[in-house]
């Protein structure tokens, strides 16, 4: 269990932990968690999805400014 709930912080999911209408849930198929823990752990591995999200945000921002990059170098290589 704590190795699901350590994978979900690093933005993954799993057997127990899984992705479900944009967040990261416990899987209602799990019997062996109080319903108390079960909320408490659901609050806790939803950071995972959006550490997961911000991930997704940066990737994208990431490629969106290299090829900004590259486009200015392409442009300034035409100039000389």
């Amino acid at each position: 269990m704590l190795h699901e709930i350590l994978f979900a912080m690093m933005g993954r999911h799993g057997n127990i932990v899984i992705e479900m209408n944009k967040a990261f849930s416990i899987n209602p198929n799990i019997d062996f968690l109080s319903p108390t823990e079960k909320s408490l752990v659901g609050k806790l591995v939803n950071l995972g999805y959006f550490y997961k999200q911000i991930l997704l945000v940066i990737a994208k921002d990431r490629k969106a400014f290299n090829s900004r990059i590259l486009d200015f170098d392409n442009a300034k290589a035409k100039e000389e």
